[in-house]
């Protein structure tokens, strides 16, 4: 097991959030896999980090 991907998984979900966040709004156009891949989390904790994003109006998903 990658501990390093374990450990990023139990960061508080606030500062996932914000790093979720500063990595989509820097590398505009990135899929949800490269946003996985590159902060080191499951696909589903950014899915869930993009969606509380939305939901708070701190980031806007385009169509597409």
């Amino acid at each position: 097991m990658d501990d390093s991907r374990f450990e990023a998984n139990n960061v508080n979900p606030i500062d996932r959030i914000d790093r979720i966040e500063a990595y989509v709004k820097a590398n505009v156009g990135c899929s949800e896999d490269e946003v996985a891949d590159a902060l080191g989390l499951h696909l589903f904790d950014v899915l869930e980090g993009l969606h509380e994003l939305e939901r708070l109006g701190r980031l806007r998903s385009e169509p597409l």
